[in-house]
């Protein structure tokens, strides 16, 4: 479905497909790996499905893949006008494991420059395995 998605996408896409080929595996290889058919895999790759976040989950404890989960939450209304049920599921979020971390306001501006170091370190190790 190329032109539909935007360039990020499509770039997000490319690396899935060079990802699957680099490991060795075919669509039909990984499908059986992750328990989907070899036209969702197809579909996934060409961008006509979207991957949401339980099939996340299942490719990173198939193929180990580590994926952090980040709750940026910049509006003082947001975090502490909005009472403490809003704060409840913060901490219900971060419990059951949907958040590894929450960033409140300007702390999220501090430490989001960190974060991307972090991620594009990663990247690059990636690459080159």
């Amino acid at each position: 479905m190329a032109g539909r998605n935007s360039p990020e996408q499509d770039k997000l896409l490319r690396l899935l497909r060079e990802r699957r080929k680099k490991a060795g595996f075919s669509q039909v290889e990984l499908a059986g790996r992750l328990g989907r058919s070899q036209s969702s895999v197809s579909k996934y790759e060409s961008g006509e499905l979207r991957l949401d976040l339980m099939e996340l989950e299942g490719l990173r404890s198939s193929e180990g893949v580590d994926i952090k989960h980040y709750l940026m939450i910049d509006a003082h209304y947001t975090w502490c006008c909005c009472g403490r049920s809003y704060l409840c599921r913060i901490l219900d979020m971060l419990h059951m494991g949907y958040v590894d971390e929450v960033l409140f306001g300007r702390e999220a501006l501090k430490r989001l420059p960190s974060l991307v170091r972090q991620w594009t370190s990663l990247a690059k190790g990636r690459q080159r395995r």
